[in-house]
């Protein structure tokens, strides 16, 4: 089971509304940026953390091309890490959770 590391995000694997879990960026930085972000200055375990897809923008997806082509279901798929996807804080009110 996965769950979000946000610390007032609900979201887990079990009970998912369609929610993809992302790994945080292996990329120093990024991490560090990340984590920030989520408001997790403190000790977080990055390599197996997760954060959910309520947290990113529409436009830091990019198609899945591959599932696309073969008419399968998509994945959501963050762009690449120079891109810089970085996930943000949403409050209860946005989220509906």
């Amino acid at each position: 089971m996965m769950n979000c590391a946000l610390p007032l995000c609900r979201n887990d694997s079990r009970k998912s509304n369609g929610e993809s879990f992302h790994p945080f960026p292996k990329d120093e930085n990024l991490c560090k940026q990340w984590l920030f972000n989520c408001k997790r200055l403190d000790h977080v375990n990055t390599k197996y953390a997760r954060v959910c897809s309520d947290h990113f923008h529409s436009d830091d997806y990019e198609d899945d091309m591959r599932n696309k082509l073969l008419g399968l279901p998509q994945r959501r798929i963050l762009k690449n890490t120079e891109q810089n996807a970085v996930p943000y804080t949403r409050t209860r009110d946005q989220t509906g959770h």
